[in-house]
C-alpha cells in the first residue's frame, strides 16, 4: 500500500517588502524554504502555521487571508518515497504586545534542524536553493505586496508538481 500524501502549511511571511526564508540541512546538503511544517490532528491551517514559524524561528505571526497557494512535492518514482502537499498562507509579524508597531523582527532558529533564518526581497531568490523550487512563485507574490492595495488577498497560485532532490 502506498503511504498517504503528508500535507505541510507554509508561511509567506512578509515584512518591509521581504520573505522570511528557513535554511536546513539534510543529508550534507543545505536548501532554503518557506518557514512551517505539518498540521496536527485538530488544528486549523492557520493555528498550524503559527505555531510553527514560533517554534522555528522564535517569531510570532497572525495569517491574514486564506490559503493563497497550493504546492505539491512529489518524488519522480510517482511518490513512493516523497509526496507531499503544501499550502502556502499569507502572514505578517505580530508585536509582542499585540499593539507596538513592529520594527525590525529579528527571528532566529529555535528548532535544531533550522540552520538559519532570513528575510529576502524580490533579488534575493536568485541563486538559493529553494525547495521546492518556487522562486517564480515567490518573487510573483512578492511583487503583487507591493503593487497591491492593502487588505486585498493575494492571487491563488497552484504551482502543480515541483520536485528538487534531496
Amino acid at each position: 500500500m502506498r503511504p498517504r500524501p503528508n500535507i505541510r502549511v507554509s508561511g509567506l511571511v512578509h515584512h518591509a517588502g521581504r520573505l522570511l526564508l528557513v535554511r536546513q540541512e539534510r543529508s550534507g546538503k543545505g536548501y532554503w524554504l518557506l518557514p512551517g511544517g505539518a498540521v496536527e490532528r485538530g488544528e486549523t491551517l492557520a493555528a498550524a502555521l503559527e505555531r510553527e514559524v514560533e517554534e522555528e524561528c522564535g517569531l510570532r505571526v497572525r495569517v491574514t487571508d486564506p490559503p493563497i497557494g497550493l504546492v505539491e512535492t512529489i518524488s519522480p518514482d510517482e511518490g513512493l518515497t516523497r509526496h507531499l502537499v503544501q499550502v502556502v498562507m499569507l502572514a505578517s509579524p505580530v508585536p509582542p504586545d499585540d499593539e507596538t508597531p513592529i520594527g525590525s523582527p529579528q527571528p532566529a532558529p529555535r528548532d535544531p534542524i533550522i540552520r538559519a533564518v532570513r528575510w529576502v526581497g524580490i533579488e534575493g531568490f536568485l541563486g538559493l536553493d529553494l525547495h521546492p523550487p518556487i522562486a517564480d512563485l515567490l518573487q510573483a507574490w512578492l511583487h503583487e505586496l507591493a503593487t497591491k492595495a492593502t487588505g486585498h488577498p493575494l492571487t491563488f497560485r497552484s504551482a502543480g508538481r515541483r520536485w528538487a532532490d534531496e
